[in-house]
């Protein structure tokens, strides 16, 4: 079976991984914050990275415990946010590019992929018929 088609057959899991895959996001942003020596990314940006994470969590889980019949809807906005947060990801390093350190580099790239990854399977699964 492959991922998408398990999503499809539980779609509130989806929501719930994507929910808890916010959170997580946003435990590790904290802890690039409290040791900015060591990634790179300059103190002032990371509120705004921290606090977007936190929002689409509150979203997911939401979705989790109120969707119905409108999921593919709120399965299309939250992969738009991720997308987005991955655009903004992008320009924040390759803004402070210069600043960053190889681990904070090595970060945001696995982040940014991991989310793409994220929002293939949420895309996949909202124009999927097999939901």
């Amino acid at each position: 079976m492959s991922v998408h088609t398990y999503f499809a057959q539980n779609l509130r899991r989806l929501f719930l991984l994507d929910g808890s895959g916010a959170l997580l996001s946003a435990a590790f942003l904290f802890l690039i914050y409290a040791f900015e020596p060591y990634f790179g990314m300059p103190r002032p940006v990371m509120p705004l990275l921290i606090t977007l994470p936190c929002f689409y969590a509150l979203y997911s889980f939401a979705c989790y415990f109120l969707i119905g019949r409108h999921w593919r809807i709120g399965l299309k906005i939250i992969a738009l946010a991720n997308l987005s947060y991955c655009i903004l990801t992008a320009f924040t390093v390759r803004k402070y590019q210069a600043e960053l350190t190889l681990l904070g580099n090595a970060y945001f790239i696995s982040e940014m992929i991991v989310v793409l990854l994220l929002v293939w399977v949420e895309l996949r699964v909202a124009f999927s018929k097999d939901a």
